[in-house]
């Protein structure tokens, strides 16, 4: 077997790289590389479209949405997948249901670490 002993992880991607040695010195090559994220904060997560308590109305049951999360976060919408751009926007839409619908944004990074934030929109046809 073996250990690692007191390791400092920076934050952000940690890349690890295992060799082993023998009682001669004799080096083994370096194995895959094993990368792990390491993060201390929870993802940011703006949502700028639509504003909270925002009224809905017409035939069109969509809503705009429109925000800014950290790059590379996974994104849902009430359980529903929204593409985040490197540079961390989000637009998209989300078709709604007469009357209160309650949004809820999750945003999870690579280390797990997570946010939400829930929008109430009202939509009248």
């Amino acid at each position: 077997g073996w250990q690692m002993n007191s390791i400092t992880l920076k934050d952000g991607t940690n890349t690890f790289l295992a060799i082993t040695v023998d009682l001669a010195g004799n080096k083994s090559v370096n194995s895959r590389p094993v990368e792990v994220w390491y993060l201390t904060e929870p993802p940011k997560l703006e949502v700028e479209i639509p504003s909270d308590n925002q009224e809905v109305s017409g035939s069109d049951a969509r809503v705009e949405i429109k925000g800014k999360t950290d790059s590379g976060v996974k994104l849902t919408v009430n359980d529903r997948l929204i593409i985040v751009g490197e540079n961390g926007f989000f637009s998209s839409s989300y078709n709604m249901s007469p009357g209160d619908n309650k949004l809820t944004f999750l945003a999870i990074d690579k280390a797990g670490n997570q946010t939400t934030k829930d929008i109430m929109v009202k939509y009248s046809p």
